[in-house]
């Protein structure tokens, strides 16, 4: 089983484009700490993520392994102790593409 990362930088570029643009957005809100912006950005790309990865009711090793790279440590979770095995049998990741039918709150903000 290999890691080649791709997620995690793809997961990186995301957050970093979109975190302060979703701060700039929030400015003027009284009460709004930019460090939980940048954390519903990045559970906006966990949500994609799992829902790529349903796409093709695979969830292969490495798919799974990629998903543990980018979220395990940026996640309040036990998913960085996660295995492939474990994700599949508590059902992360299936029916997730469901996420893709609906606009999400942040992709609203940002339209």
């Amino acid at each position: 089983m290999s890691r080649d990362g791709g997620l995690a930088e793809a997961v990186n570029e995301f957050v970093e484009a979109l975190g302060p643009v979703v701060a700039e957005l929030a400015a003027d809100l009284d009460g709004v700490d930019p460090e939980d912006l940048r954390q519903d950005v990045v559970l906006e790309a966990y949500n994609l993520s799992l829902a790529f990865i349903d796409c093709d009711d695979r969830q292969s090793d490495d798919e799974l392994l990629g998903l543990i790279e980018a979220f395990g440590p940026r996640l309040d979770s036990k998913l960085d102790h996660a295995t492939p095995a474990v994700i599949r049998e508590a059902g992360l990741v299936t029916g997730k593409r469901s996420v893709l039918a609906e606009t999400s709150v942040l992709f609203d903000l940002l339209r």
